[in-house]
């Protein structure tokens, strides 16, 4: 080893069907982020609606979990799609209502979907 943090992570952008679909697979941590908000960034400033395919993450750390809800709040058009780790992780944080999950990219691509979970009422 020569002493570089080791990046054991993936990611890529791409279209299909009309939205953007950013895949991230391996780790997802302070050392991917970078990477991987470069492309959801390229992929907002697409105007498109935008798929997040997280179903290859083995891990996510809590910039990974930051990443994801910043993502939803800036994109009324984001879908998700998660590996069982990644849904572990937002149930154990309370945040798996705040993203449109989705069991595939396939599935989330289908025009007409609900594009946001429901917000809650209040009063």
């Amino acid at each position: 080893m020569n002493g570089e943090p080791v990046i054991d992570s993936t990611v890529d952008l791409d279209e299909v069907r009309g939205w953007a679909v950013v895949t991230v697979s391996g780790t997802l941590d302070a050392l991917s982020l970078p990477e991987v908000r470069v492309c959801v960034d390229e992929a907002i400033g697409r105007s498109r609606p935008l798929v997040l395919d997280m179903s290859g993450v083995t891990f996510i750390g809590p910039a990974g979990v930051t990443l994801l809800l910043d993502t939803a709040a800036r994109t009324e058009d984001l879908r998700v799609v998660a590996s069982r780790r990644v849904l572990h992780v937002l149930d154990a944080v309370d945040a798996r209502a705040a993203v449109a999950l989705h069991s595939s990219v396939t599935a989330a691509t289908v025009p007409g979907r609900l594009r946001r979970p429901p917000e809650p009422r209040t009063g």
